[in-house]
């Protein structure tokens, strides 16, 4: 079965006329600018100064005398930005090494500086050790 719309509701959309992709203008358009035309009723116009320097032809390839007014490969200025890491502390003194495996299982085969982790035993006050190798707790 097929349906019938009634008074081209479906297909009236889609017509050339409705979508504006068909034939010549019906009349001439003044393409002079916004600021011409401001000067035409009675407005400040002001033209561009200047003129428009095509920098690629009709293919689209740049021209010989063009030149691009910004590339991909143009960097921004070098900034003197502030030190990803801060300083080490100096109240923690030296580092414990892991001596620790998977899920806690004493190791030998892992070199003493692996993976190096922060001690307490010098700051004042801290009643923590972290000799998780066995040492106090």
């Amino acid at each position: 079965m097929s349906r019938i719309y009634s008074a081209g509701q479906y297909e009236s959309g889609y017509r050339p006329t409705a979508l504006g992709n068909w034939g010549a203008q019906a009349k001439s358009v003044d393409k002079t600018g916004s600021a011409a035309a401001g000067a035409k009723s009675g407005g400040v116009g002001k033209t561009a100064e200047g003129r428009t320097v095509p920098i690629v032809n009709e293919r689209g390839h740049i021209v010989a005398g063009g030149k691009k007014p910004k590339s991909a490969f143009l960097t921004a200025p070098v900034q003197q930005s502030p030190p990803r890491w801060p300083q080490p502390n100096p109240t923690i003194k030296g580092t414990a090494a892991a001596t620790m495996g998977f899920k806690g299982i004493q190791t030998d085969y892992l070199p003493s500086s692996t993976v190096p982790l922060k001690t307490v035993e010098g700051i004042p006050g801290c009643k923590e050790g972290v000799n998780y190798a066995g040492g106090p707790h």
